[in-house]
């Protein structure tokens, strides 16, 4: 009877059973000779995977007729650019319409109200400025009045009449007698009257046009004074007239 060596008893065996022994083997992958103290052979068993797998009918090669009329069909590629699309944009195919005119409703008893219109353009006289000779001058933003083209005398003969010019800036017919009046004055103080207006002194002619616009300040709303200009340019040539006759 075999004992142990251990605690030197003997080792119980059944009937019918083998007795164990010890064995070392390796992997099946790689056999090799084991070392047992049997006559037994060491053996492993191979179960089939449990994965199931679905089969699918083989697919059909496309048709090359098919493939060829599949690029025939037209593709526009969408735009990368997102300028492009915001600076071409693309045409409406919605039909125009076309304007609708709306007619005022009817008020029995009573006519229809005209459409509102524009304002009337301002006409010639309503744009001139206003600017008698007793008005005090102001500084104010723009321009002055311009002398009329030409000269002062007969309209006819391209000229223009300085009462009827002055007239149209807010001018009534006695302001201009009396304006007539004391610029022959302060012609006669400030200037030469045998001289004609071009002819003056330029320093004679700086302090008549002061005189004038002190009693008239009026005259400050008009470039250079032209009326007063014209004034004593007109009152010298009809003395230098007299002069001559006489």
């Amino acid at each position: 009877m075999p004992l142990d060596l251990l605690s030197f008893r003997p080792l119980i065996t059944k009937l019918g059973q083998p007795q164990p022994t010890a064995c070392t083997y390796n992997m099946p992958r790689e056999p090799k000779n084991s070392t047992c103290h049997s006559d037994r052979k060491p053996y492993a068993r191979s179960y089939r995977p449990s994965t199931m797998r679905l089969e699918q009918p083989p697919s059909r090669t496309p048709s090359p007729i098919n493939f060829v009329s599949s690029m025939r069909k037209e593709y526009i590629p969408a735009s990368s650019d997102s300028s492009d699309s915001e600076e071409s944009p693309r045409p409406s195919r919605q039909p125009q319409r076309e304007p609708v005119s709306v007619t005022p409703e009817r008020v029995p008893g009573g006519s229809t109200d005209p459409p509102v219109s524009a304002p009337a353009a301002l006409t010639e006289p309503q744009l001139k400025l206003q600017a008698p000779p007793d008005r005090k001058f102001e500084h104010f933003v723009g321009k002055k009045i311009k002398q009329p083209k030409g000269g002062i005398g007969k309209p006819s003969a391209g000229g223009y009449s300085l009462q009827a010019v002055l007239e149209t800036h807010g001018w009534s017919n006695d302001q201009y007698e009396d304006v007539l009046k004391e610029v022959r004055t302060l012609t006669v103080l400030h200037l030469d009257t045998t001289k004609t207006f071009h002819n003056q002194d330029p320093l004679a002619v700086a302090n008549f046009l002061r005189a004038v616009t002190t009693r008239y300040p009026g005259f400050e709303y008009y470039e250079k004074e032209w009326p007063a200009r014209d004034l004593a340019y007109q009152y010298l040539r009809n003395r230098k007239k007299d002069r001559n006759v006489g």
